[in-house]
């Protein structure tokens, strides 16, 4: 058997000869079958973790008429849901727990910035998934009258990964694996094409450029996809006619054999029409500490411990039940 540095050390050699390469027409095909086994072996290498992630966002100040008229219809939706979340000026921080496995995910959001009528309060949301259910729990607490508010639900699980799971945009792109990228699928859709459309070197790391066209649609997708890093993606940028996103990611190598996000920047493009220029409407930035992969996580991890007395809304039965007096803590399927 070999060991793991001699695995890396073999793998990063055959990266360099496919991407200094130049293959003949007769030997694109091997070259991408290749790099499509390499993202395979990359994408099987993660398979549980748990991290810690600082989450900046900010809005430009010339941010587009558009977006504005976005965000408070977004305002007004989460109100009638019951979520005040309002956020002060134009930037908002928080501090993310994650703890995932190849289908569970658990994920802790403490915000700062967010205000209900001019008055500052702590808002707290959980949310765990075991596959089969989710768990919903938001916490509030207004700072000025110390009044408390707190909202739980259960859904069933959920078919898409939430937004601030790692491989939403580090590991994978944009939730869809690297490899099932490159055999030409991209979420739930296809490409009517994929090709390679050059090279570039990003953190001194060279790159292959692929760029897709979303069949049925105006958006493409373009990944710069790192063979050394076992086809991670760099770089992502998804545009249509009136939005275009950038995703940078720097990645730190974990357990001598995984490439995970170190840092992970996006930026929001938006433009009034078809015909007017996108501006940049948002920028954000998230690092991971204390990370951990490929470690044992407890089942229970994956459910939350609701308070005694918290009144859940059980949308698999439309039933509001209470914890401790219908249901005991944990909730089971």
């Amino acid at each position: 058997m070999f060991s793991k540095k001699t695995m890396q050390i073999c793998i990063n050699i055959l990266c360099w000869l496919v991407v200094f390469y130049v293959p003949t027409n007769n030997a694109k095909a091997e070259t991408n079958s290749f790099l499509l086994e390499i993202a395979k072996t990359g994408d099987a290498m993660l398979k549980s973790g748990k991290c810690d992630v600082d989450f900046k966002k900010t809005v430009s100040e010339d941010v587009i008429q558009a977006e504005k008229e976005y965000d408070r219809e977004h305002q007004q939706k989460t109100k009638e849901e019951g979520h005040y979340i309002f956020y002060k000026e134009n930037e908002t921080t928080m501090k993310i727990k994650m703890l995932f496995d190849s289908v569970k995910l658990y994920v802790e959001k403490e915000w700062d910035s967010v205000y209900e009528n001019d008055m500052k309060i702590s808002y707290l949301t959980k949310k765990a998934d075991n596959g089969e259910k989710m768990d919903s729990y938001t916490f509030e607490e207004n700072h000025f009258t110390h009044e408390t508010w707190t909202r739980a639900s259960i859904k069933p699980a959920r078919k898409v990964s939430p937004k601030y799971q790692p491989r939403y945009y580090g590991y994978f792109i944009y939730s869809t694996p690297v490899a099932d990228f490159l055999s030409g699928t991209f979420k739930t859709s296809i490409f009517d094409s994929l090709d390679t459309i050059g090279q570039e070197s990003i953190d001194g790391i060279d790159c292959l450029i692929y760029k897709g066209h979303i069949a049925n649609s105006d958006s493409t997708v373009t990944a710069w996809i790192a063979p050394e890093l076992l086809c991670r993606p760099k770089k992502i940028v998804l545009e249509t006619s009136i939005q275009k996103q950038v995703t940078t990611i720097t990645h730190k190598l974990h357990n001598d054999y995984i490439w995970f996000p170190d840092v992970v920047e996006h930026q929001y493009y938006r433009a009034e029409n078809k015909n007017s220029q996108k501006k940049l409407a948002s920028f954000w930035k998230m690092i991971f500490e204390d990370v951990t992969l490929n470690c044992d996580i407890p089942p229970e991890t994956f459910s939350i411990q609701y308070p005694i007395g918290t009144k859940v809304y059980d949308f698999r039965t439309e039933l509001l039940l209470t914890v401790g007096t219908d249901m005991q803590n944990t909730p089971k399927n």
